[in-house]
C-alpha cells in the first residue's frame, strides 16, 4: 500500500489544537506523521486538500446497520429476537450484520468509519454488541474491531410495549424488567462462583459484565429509567453506558459524579412517544458543564446514517462549541466503545481512518471529499454530501 500524505490543510487532531496549513501522512493502515508540509518526503502520493480540513473519521456509536436493512423488510430485520425469558445475552450482533446494506456505503459518505451495532431494544437483554470498521467489500470478520463490546439492554416503553401488548409475555413492567436483568446477573455470578457445568451461553456472556470485560449499553429515555440502571451498575459492580437518555440532562451531576458516559440522540427529530417528550438539546450545557462525555447517535436506520450532522446542528444551535462537536462524533465515542487506542482522533500511529472536507468542520457549505479508512480510499465525492452546522 502507497505511502499518502493530505496537505493544504487544517488539521483537527481533536486531542491537539489545529494545524493551520498542515499535511498528515499515512503509510498503510497506520497515521506516521502529523505537522506541517516538510514532513512530507519525495516517495509519497499528495492528496491535496485544497484548503480544506482534515478529521478523524467519525464514528457512529448507536446503530443497527445491517441488522435492520435498508428496503428489505421483515427479510432484512434480523436485530430483534423473541425469548421465553424476555433476555438473550447469548445472542450476537455479529451473527446477523449483513455488511452490503447500503446503509454501510450512505455512512462512509458521511465519514463515518466505523459504527457501534447493536441489537434492538424490544428485549430486556437483546444481546451482545460489536464494533466494526466500515470497510468496503469486506466480510463482517474482516471489518471487526470489537466483539463483543457490549451486552445491549433496555428499561422503559419499548420492552414494556413489545411484551405486554404484542407478545403477552413477562417482564412486561419496570418491575419486571429490572427483575430480570437482575436476575440474570445473580444467576450469571452463582455460575462464575461454583464452576458450575454443563456450559451455559448466557451465564457466560453476562460474566464478561461481572468480570469488566464489557459495559452494559442501557437503552433508556426517562430519569426514572436511568437511576435504575445506576442501581443496577452499582449493585453489581459494573461498567454502565447510558442510551439515548432523553431525560439524562436532569441527572446531569449523578452520571458525572459515577462517570458515566451517555450516548445521546437521535436529537434531530420528533418527539415521538411519551418518554421523548423532553427530546431536544436543550440540556447539553448541562451535560457538558458536569462533565459528562457525550457521544451523538442517530440510531441509524431510525434516523438515516447521513444525516448524522442534523444532530450537530441541534448541538450548535444550543450553544455547544464546534470542537465539543466534534469530540462527540469522534474521541468522546471511541473512549465510550473502548477502541481509542486505535481510532477518535489524528495521533501517529493510530489507523489512518481519516476524513477530508472541502471546508471547515460544521461550516455552511462543508461537504465530504475523500474518506479512508485504515488508510485504504474507501469514499471520493462526486457531489459533496453536506456536514454543516448551518
Amino acid at each position: 500500500m502507497a505511502r499518502r500524505a493530505i496537505v493544504d490543510a487544517t488539521i483537527y487532531p481533536v486531542v491537539e489544537e489545529p494545524i493551520a496549513d498542515g499535511a498528515i501522512v499515512f503509510d498503510g493502515s497506520r497515521i506516521v506523521a502529523i505537522g506541517q508540509r516538510h514532513i512530507v518526503t519525495a516517495d509519497t502520493d499528495v492528496v491535496s486538500a485544497a484548503g480544506g480540513a482534515v478529521i478523524p473519521g467519525l464514528i457512529e456509536p448507536h446503530c443497527h446497520l445491517g441488522l435492520f436493512e435498508t428496503h428489505l423488510g421483515w427479510e432484512g430485520s434480523d436485530g430483534d429476537e423473541a425469548t421465553e425469558t424476555g433476555a438473550g445475552p447469548h445472542l450476537r450482533a455479529l451473527d446477523a450484520v449483513n455488511p452490503d446494506d447500503d446503509a454501510f456505503a450512505q455512512a462512509r459518505s458521511t465519514g463515518v468509519t466505523a459504527v457501534h451495532i447493536l441489537p434492538s431494544s424490544l428485549t430486556v437483554i437483546g444481546g451482545q454488541t460489536v464494533v466494526l470498521k466500515n470497510i468496503p467489500n469486506a466480510t463482517v470478520d474482516q471489518m471487526q474491531m470489537r466483539a463483543p463490546a457490549g451486552i445491549k439492554m433496555a428499561l422503559g416503553e419499548n420492552p414494556k410495549r413489545e411484551n405486554a401488548i404484542r407478545r403477552f409475555r413477562y417482564p412486561s413492567t419496570r418491575m419486571g424488567l429490572a427483575a430480570t436483568i437482575r436476575r440474570q446477573l445473580v444467576e450469571a455470578r452463582t455460575y462464575l462462583d461454583t464452576g458450575q457445568r454443563p456450559r451455559n451461553l448466557d451465564h457466560e456472556a453476562i460474566a464478561g459484565l461481572l468480570e469488566r470485560r464489557y459495559p452494559i449499553h442501557m437503552h433508556c429515555h426517562r430519569a426514572d429509567d436511568i437511576a435504575t440502571a445506576l442501581r443496577l451498575a452499582e449493585e453489581f459492580g459494573l461498567d454502565l453506558v447510558v442510551h439515548h437518555g432523553t431525560e439524562a440532562f436532569l441527572l446531569a451531576e449523578l452520571l458525572a459524579s459515577r462517570r458515566v458516559p451517555l450516548v445521546w440522540g437521535p436529537l434531530a427529530m420528533w418527539s415521538y412517544k411519551s418518554e421523548t417528550r423532553l427530546l431536544g438539546p436543550s440540556g447539553a450545557r448541562q451535560l457538558l458543564d458536569a462533565g459528562v462525555a457525550v457521544a451523538l447517535t442517530t440510531d441509524a436506520p431510525v434516523v438515516p446514517i447521513q444525516y448524522l450532522d442534523l444532530n450537530v446542528r441541534e448541538i450548535l444551535s444550543a450553544g455547544g462549541t464546534a470542537d465539543e462537536a466534534l469530540g462527540m462524533l469522534t474521541y468522546n465515542p471511541a473512549r465510550i466503545l473502548g477502541v481509542d487506542d486505535r481510532i477518535g482522533s489524528l495521533e501517529a500511529g493510530k489507523d489512518a481512518d481519516i476524513v477530508v472536507l472541502s471546508g471547515q468542520p460544521f461550516a455552511g457549505g462543508t461537504g465530504v471529499t475523500h474518506v479512508f479508512v485504515n488508510g485504504i480510499p474507501a469514499w471520493t465525492a462526486d457531489g459533496q454530501p453536506q456536514l454543516s452546522g448551518g
